[in-house]
C-alpha cells in the first residue's frame, strides 16, 4: 500500500489556508510561513539538501506573483554555483505532475517536507520490451521500451505538511 503524501486518510499533517482562502490565487505570504513552520525543526535540519515544496504547476503560477511584507517577491534563485534552482523562503521547489490542480476549497494544493523521509518501492519490476515501431522494419530501425512503475509513502507523517485550501 503506497499512500503517497496527498492522498486522502494519510494523516499527513494539513495546515489550511486562511478562513476565507479558499482557491490559489487566495495564497499569501503568511500562509506559507505557517506550513513551513508547521513541519518539525527537527526535520529542517537533519538531510537539508532533501527538504523541499512540492506543488502542480497552476500552484507555482500564482506563487510566482507573491511578494514578502516588504514587497520583495517570495521566489529567489539559489546562489549555489551553476544552480538554475528556484526557492521559496529558502527551500526548493519541485513541480509535479501528480500533484492536485483542482482550484476549489478543502483541497490540498501543496506539500512541504523532508523526502529523506519519504520511502520508495516498486509496484512494478522492470520490464523491457523490444520491437519495430511503423514502418521501421524495412529500415532495419528497432525500438526498446522500458516499463517500471514505482510509488512512495512517508516514513515518518510528520516529517511533511499539506496545505489546503479553506472550506468555507
Amino acid at each position: 500500500n503506497f499512500p503517497g503524501i496527498f492522498t486522502a486518510g494519510t494523516s499527513i499533517p494539513t495546515q489550511s489556508l486562511a478562513s476565507t482562502h479558499t482557491s490559489f490565487a487566495d495564497i499569501d505570504y503568511q500562509d506559507l510561513v505557517k506550513i513551513k513552520n508547521k513541519v518539525p525543526k527537527k526535520y529542517l535540519k537533519s538531510n537539508r539538501w532533501n527538504i523541499a515544496w512540492t506543488m502542480s504547476q497552476d500552484v507555482y503560477t500564482y506563487i510566482e506573483a507573491l511578494v514578502d511584507q516588504y514587497g520583495r517577491p517570495l521566489l529567489k534563485e539559489s546562489v549555489k554555483k551553476d544552480s538554475e534552482e528556484t526557492l521559496l523562503l529558502g527551500y526548493p521547489i519541485e513541480i509535479v505532475a501528480g500533484t492536485p490542480t483542482t482550484d476549489w476549497a478543502n483541497v490540498n494544493i501543496l506539500a512541504f517536507g523532508n523526502f529523506y523521509y519519504y520511502l520508495l518501492g516498486d509496484r512494478k519490476a522492470l520490464s523491457f520490451e523490444f520491437g519495430y515501431a511503423t514502418g521501421w522494419f524495412e529500415t532495419d530501425i528497432q525500438s526498446m521500451k522500458a516499463n517500471e512503475r514505482i510509488a512512495g509513502k512517508p516514513a515518518f507523517l510528520d516529517a511533511f505538511v499539506n496545505k489546503k485550501t479553506s472550506a468555507t
